[in-house]
């Protein structure tokens, strides 16, 4: 059975040591990305065990065979990982299945994506972080590695983490080879890029269909790859501001605001503003300047 977990309460796992609880002789699991997988190996290390480690092209049908014998039962027991497990076939996966139960050998296996397609064992697949977790996602990894910021920096790294969640590993890392018992405000404010273009800023302007100022904030973007980046994360947010509206939304902030954002939207608004969006979108993506040109056009349309 393969159950599903969020990367929080994965961090969370890992730093209570409670995943050893859930391991059979063989298991897997499914990463959204490597920092998790860091956080994974980590929690071993400190417990100091050692590791066998094999990459997918390692495992054939005589490794499997040789592994697992009855002459290699007397071997002492070891941890084994693999990595890169969604390139081993279906049927050499059985076979370790299979086999692995009766030996000295605890295995893991690291899939990348779609496991339960082609694992049958017992396993466990890490969510992908939302997007709005990052300011959480810090926090866990910092207490799981033992980085101290001054209380004044944490306002910084929320604001930065609210439109780039996946910094918030990349920054715990950097953090990590800091000398400093705690890592000063200024420390972390170095670490940070001055100019952040945040889609949360322009999504307020949707919420409350204030159309020309959001076009005139988008006039403002300097790069290419900043508007487009706001543009695609615009168009999502509409799309959910059309609904369906389901209980979940209510659980977070973000939520209740796209649920109350949608009284001031009919369906035809939103699909024309989309439309237009995901025009701007194209000349941004081939780096024309007609996708300004257009922002701007759109900031003084009545």
């Amino acid at each position: 059975m393969i159950e599903s977990i969020s990367a929080l309460d994965f961090i969370d796992l890992c730093a209570n040591r409670g995943l050893n609880q859930s391991f059979q002789k063989v298991f897997g699991i499914e990463f959204s990305n490597i920092e998790l997988l860091n956080v994974f190996k980590s929690s071993f290390v400190e417990q100091g065990r050692e590791v066998d480690r094999y990459f997918s092209g390692d495992i054939s049908k005589d490794w499997i065979e040789g592994k697992f014998s009855n002459l290699d039962m007397f071997a002492q027991e070891s941890l084994i990982f693999i990595y890169d497990s969604d390139s081993i076939s279906k049927e050499n996966l059985s076979l370790i299945l299979e086999l692995s139960e009766n030996s000295n050998h605890q295995i893991i296996l690291f899939f990348k994506k779609d496991m339960q397609k082609k694992w049958k064992g017992r396993g466990l697949k890490v969510k992908k972080p939302a997007f709005w977790e990052g300011d959480k996602i810090f926090r866990s990894l910092a207490r799981f590695y033992g980085v101290q910021v001054q209380r004044d920096a944490y306002p910084l790294i929320s604001k930065h983490l609210e439109s780039n969640c996946d910094d918030a590993f990349s920054i715990v890392e950097t953090l990590k080879t800091f000398s400093a018992q705690e890592v000063s405000v200024e420390q972390v404010d170095s670490l940070l890029p001055k100019k952040v273009v945040n889609p949360f800023d322009f999504v307020e302007l949707l919420n409350t269909k204030k159309l020309n100022l959001y076009y005139k904030k988008l006039a403002s973007i300097e790069t290419f790859d900043d508007l487009s980046q706001v543009l695609n994360f615009s168009i999502s947010h509409l799309i959910k501001i059309g609904g369906p509206h389901g209980l979940e939304m209510s659980k977070n902030k973000y939520g209740r605001q796209i649920v109350e954002a949608s009284s001031r939207w009919s369906e035809k608004e939103i699909s024309s503003v989309i439309g237009r969006l995901k025009s701007i979108s194209v000349q941004a993506r081939l780096k024309n300047k007609k996708a300004f040109i257009e922002t701007m056009k759109a900031s003084i349309t009545k």
